[in-house]
C-alpha cells in the first residue's frame, strides 16, 4: 500500500475491517485491527498515515500476534519490520526495528523517543489528508537520503529530501516541494547555465537516455508528453542528480519513463529543474537523434 490514508475506522469481533490489498476509508467495521488487519503473508506500507482507528478486542496502535489487537495495525502472524515510521500510541508483541523509527513516550515500541508534534490530521497538498509535524518535531531530519530509507516522494507526492540531505521520519516531509506532475510550457526559458542533450533510441523505447550539465544540480522532473485526437497523455519520470560540488558538474543516467513504451509519434520533452525554477520545453520524435539545447535557447539536433 503506498501513499494513503487510513482514518477513522473502527472494528468489532466479526471479520476484518481492512486488509493492506484493499484499503478501507471512513466507517469501516470488524474485527481486529481497526486500520488494517493482516492475517499471513507479506505486506509493504510506505508512506502511510493510520490514524483515529479502533479495535472493537481492544488493544494498541500496532500488534503483532499479541493478545491485545492493535487498533491502528494488527498482525496475525510473521516478521513486522517498522522503519522511518512515527508512532504515537503502544505496540505489542514482536515489533522489529529496521532503524529511523520515532515513538512517543512510554509507547513500548521500537526507535528514538521524541515528540513528533503532529497536526491535525487534514489537508496539506497532495490527494490525502496527512498530519504534519510541528516546526519542533523530533521527526524532521532524521533519515539519511538515499533510496533504500527515503522514498523520492512523502505521501503527497513532493519531493524528498527538501533540501536538506536529510529526510523527515514518517510520511511528511517537512518543506518540501511539489512534484511538478503538469507545467506550463513556455519556449524560449531554458535550464541555464549549461545544456541538456536528450537522445530517444529506436522507433520503439521504454525511456531516454540524458546527459545534463547543471550548476549545483538536484532533482530533475522529466514529462514525455504526446498529444492524440486533443487527449494528452503524460509520463512522468523523476530523476535525482544527487549533491555535486560548486561548478558545472555532469550526470548521466537512463530514464525509465512509467515502464511505458514510447511509440512512433510527435512528443513533447519538458523539463523542470527544482534548482530555479526554469522550464525547456522541446518537441521530440522517437529516433536516433540527440536533442541539445544550450543555454542561449538554441535547439541543436545531431545523429
Amino acid at each position: 500500500m503506498l501513499n494513503s490514508t487510513i482514518a477513522s475506522n473502527t472494528s468489532g469481533a466479526g471479520a476484518t475491517g481492512c486488509t493492506p490489498s484493499h484499503g478501507c476509508y471512513g466507517g469501516a467495521s470488524g474485527g481486529a485491527g481497526g486500520g488494517i488487519a493482516h492475517a499471513s503473508g507479506n505486506a509493504t506500507l510506505t508512506n502511510l498515515t493510520i490514524a483515529g482507528n479502533s479495535s472493537g478486542s481492544g488493544g494498541t496502535g500496532a500488534s503483532n500476534g499479541s493478545a491485545g489487537a492493535g487498533s491502528q495495525l494488527d498482525v496475525a502472524s510473521g516478521l513486522l519490520y517498522e522503519a522511518n515510521t512515527i508512532i504515537q500510541g503502544g505496540c505489542a508483541g514482536k515489533i522489529n526495528d529496521a532503524g529511523g523509527n520515532l515513538q512517543s513516550a512510554g509507547s513500548g515500541c521500537q526507535g528514538a523517543v521524541g515528540n513528533a508534534e503532529l497536526g491535525a490530521l487534514q489537508g496539506n497538498g497532495g490527494p490525502t489528508q496527512t498530519m504534519a509535524p510541528g516546526s519542533g518535531s523530533a521527526a524532521i531530519d532524521q533519515i539519511p537520503a538515499n533510496p533504500a530509507s527515503c522514498p523520492a516522494t512523502d505521501q503527497r507526492g513532493f519531493i524528498r529530501p527538501d533540501g536538506e540531505s536529510i529526510c523527515d521520519a514518517g510520511a511528511f516531509e517537512t518543506g518540501a516541494r511539489p512534484f511538478i506532475l503538469c507545467i506550463r510550457c513556455v519556449a524560449g526559458l531554458t535550464l541555464a547555465p549549461h545544456f541538456f542533450g536528450l537522445t530517444l533510441h529506436g522507433t520503439k523505447t521504454r525511456g531516454a537516455t540524458v546527459i545534463s550539465v547543471l550548476h549545483k544540480p538536484r532533482v530533475l522532473v522529466l514529462l514525455v508528453r504526446r498529444i492524440v485526437r486533443h487527449h494528452r497523455l503524460t509520463l512522468v519520470g523523476l530523476v535525482r542528480l544527487g549533491q555535486h560540488r560548486a561548478g558545472r558538474s555532469t550526470a548521466h543516467w537512463n530514464l525509465r519513463v512509467g515502464g511505458r513504451l514510447l511509440a512512433p509519434g510527435s512528443y513533447q520533452i519538458v523539463m523542470y529543474a527544482l534548482d530555479n525554477g526554469n522550464v525547456l520545453s522541446l518537441p521530440a520524435r522517437p529516433g536516433a537523434r540527440t536533442l541539445v539545447v544550450f543555454a542561449n535557447g538554441k535547439v541543436r539536433t545531431r545523429r
